[in-house]
């Protein structure tokens, strides 16, 4: 079985280590968040908590930031695990790396836990006089503003000083058409992997 196999796996019958819950973000594994095993995602009643925001980190590299009406099934998409089957970056790093992606951390947030990282993305981009005839955000806003501040290594978007990726996250079984990619976006070499 290969290392995505293996992933998808274990993705619903592993529970790996108990979620940790703030007062509302909700902080859980890649594979429990495969799996949909997510404890605080939906209420009571099975709705959703308006967790929107999606960060995917292992440790303090943080990979990738999102935003989704429902991030956990937005990852399976990455992954290509839907009828979409087009996988992206985020889902071929973690396909790559498993299966010791799997306890990479899957954070789920609420848009308005990112006020601290707003105001800061706001104080150094807007003046003074515009921000105070918009004092409120929205989803857009919070996603730029944590990617601002995070620098995730695969965000493309808003995100003109990306962390590089580490090395050791590069693995040998890529495509070249991949490993041009990943040069051409985040100044990644294939030297950098090996």
């Amino acid at each position: 079985m290969g290392p995505a196999n293996a992933l998808r796996a274990t993705a619903s019958s592993q529970a790996g280590p108990k979620e940790v819950l703030g007062e509302t973000m909700i902080t859980t594994t890649v594979r429990r968040a495969l799996g949909h095993n997510v404890d605080g995602y939906t209420d009571s009643r099975g709705l959703l908590t308006g967790h929107k925001l999606y960060l995917i980190r292992d440790g303090d590299i943080v990979f990738y930031i999102g935003q989704s009406a429902q991030p956990l099934i937005r990852l399976q998409e990455h992954m290509g695990w839907t009828w979409q089957g087009n996988q992206s970056t985020i889902g071929k790093l973690i396909e790559d790396n498993a299966p010791e992606s799997g306890k990479w951390t899957y954070e789920l947030w609420k848009v308005e836990e990112c006020e601290q990282y707003v105001t800061e993305y706001r104080v150094n981009t807007f003046p003074d006089s515009w921000q105070k005839l918009h004092p409120s955000y929205d989803i857009d806003e919070a996603e730029e503003a944590l990617i601002k501040h995070f620098k995730p290594c695969l965000n493309s978007a808003m995100n003109p000083n990306p962390t590089p990726l580490p090395g050791r996250y590069i693995k040998y079984n890529r495509s070249q058409e991949h490993l041009n990619m990943l040069e051409k976006l985040f100044g990644i070499s294939q030297e950098e992997g090996e």
